[in-house]
């Protein structure tokens, strides 16, 4: 098994969880992906443009991937998942292995 890094940043606190990524033009510089912890589901309600999405359990180990969600998508969840990290569109490709 090989494991890959990620700069991402940590969105642990509920406001900053339900903040996530709204009210961005476009997706961050400063890091690779938002962490959200804990979290089993996301919207893009308010959204600019589309997130690839990576649902985690608590090893963080990949549970399932969501690829260029779309803005105003209602919910994406996923009943296994500890947390949620969203990626600029297009590199979940990245994490793919299978």
């Amino acid at each position: 098994m090989s494991a890959l890094s990620l700069k991402v940043k940590r969105a642990g606190s509920f406001w900053s969880r339900a903040r996530g990524l709204l009210n961005t033009k476009r997706f961050p510089r400063e890091f690779e992906g938002l962490y959200l912890e804990p979290c089993r589901a996301v919207h893009t309600l308010g959204m600019r443009y589309d997130i690839d999405l990576l649902f985690l359990d608590k090893n963080l180990r990949i549970v399932k991937i969501a690829k260029r969600v779309a803005p105003q998508c209602f919910s994406i969840a996923c009943e296994d998942a500890y947390g949620v990290i969203e990626l600029k569109a297009g590199k979940a490709c990245d994490f793919w292995l299978g």
